[in-house]
């Protein structure tokens, strides 16, 4: 009779996934992006198990591998590998809930210390845009005014598009810019109030007309929206006008979120060649290769300027002498062809 009434393995998992959850909320305060993201990875862990006839409590490293390199589906049908980030995801979750088993529940062992680490891609060049691309574009004229104060924000500030989006006319103060950060290990949010937009917008200008572009035709344009915006919204309104704070999911009404208005920038689906976050990295590349050193900040200023978290994440993307170098030699090459 008792082993009738005692509960499956499958019933246990969800047990103990509910207490883990409750763990992260409410010892380790995740926030609920994070949480959301966690009961979905734990709960397709469930189904890979039952599709695959394995204890989803007692797996063995090797179950835990091939989860995490599981087929992904595509909208309209078929499947595709999934991505080096996507694995990294799924083992990161699972390393995390069987790491409090053992630490917290008495579990023998953590199969997921045994499996093999996702490797690491280097930073792709392609998320920098060449200055041509960029200053080619109709950056004083687009009808739609808000993707004009979207790509300052991105191109001489590096901001999130999340950032981007919940920025009100009250953050922008004279010189400086308070922005709101994500402080996702949290679940709160911080300010960093000494952005000195107007200062390093200059910096990049500069360095921008310098090779030939007219980079301070589109800044002097953009500071007006955003200063006249400022005098004439009230505090708490949206800096970019009519923009849900929101705008970082892709399910809002249309124009009001800022991936609409890299899409639709042309036209009804006709976008940018670029997404908004690759604005972001080529800031920070344009700030590493800044000509003059007295302007050109070090690894530490740009890394509180981005508002990245760890030092490494910085060096990683913005301060790899051999890809600068490259950069200036094919900047300098294209100039040179470009004078025959």
């Amino acid at each position: 009779m008792s082993a009738c009434l005692e509960k499956s393995s499958t019933d246990q998992f969800r047990e103990l996934s509910e207490e883990y959850l409750l763990y992260l909320k409410e010892m380790k305060h995740r926030a609920k992006t994070t949480l959301k993201t966690k009961a979905f990875m734990l709960e397709s862990w469930r189904k890979y198990c039952d599709q695959n006839n394995i204890d989803c409590l007692y797996p063995s490293s090797m179950d835990i591998q091939m989860f995490s390199k599981r087929p992904c589906r595509v909208a309209g049908g078929g499947i595709t590998e999934r991505s080096a980030s996507s694995q990294r995801n799924s083992l990161f979750a699972l390393k995390g809930f069987f790491g409090w088993l053992t630490d917290w529940k008495d579990f023998e062992s953590d199969p997921s210390r045994r499996t093999e680490a996702v490797a690491q891609k280097p930073p792709d060049t392609e998320q920098y845009l060449p200055l041509d691309l960029f200053y080619g574009l109709p950056l004083t004229t687009f009808e739609d005014v808000r993707l004009r104060f979207a790509l300052g924000l991105g191109w001489f500030v590096g901001l999130r598009r999340s950032e981007i989006a919940r920025l009100q006319c009250k953050d922008l103060q004279g010189e400086m810019l308070s922005i709101p950060r994500s402080k996702t290990g949290e679940g709160v949010s911080r300010k960093i109030d000494r952005f000195p937009w107007l200062q390093v917008s200059a910096f990049l200008a500069d360095d921008h007309d310098r090779l030939g572009f007219p980079a301070s035709e589109f800044r002097n344009h953009w500071v007006k929206l955003m200063t006249e915006r400022v005098r004439q919204g009230d505090p708490t309104d949206s800096l970019i006008p009519d923009l849900t704070k929101k705008s970082i999911t892709k399910l809002e009404p249309e124009g009001d979120h800022v991936e609409y208005l890299f899409k639709n920038a042309f036209g009804s689906k006709n976008g940018l060649p670029f997404t908004p976050h690759q604005l972001r990295h080529s800031f920070g590349n344009n700030m590493m290769m800044l000509a003059d050193v007295e302007r050109r900040p070090t690894e530490p200023q740009l890394k509180e300027l981005m508002g990245h978290e760890k030092l490494d994440t910085l060096i990683k993307w913005y301060c790899n002498p051999m890809r600068s170098y490259k950069a200036v030699l094919d900047s300098e090459m294209s100039r040179e062809v470009s004078k025959l």
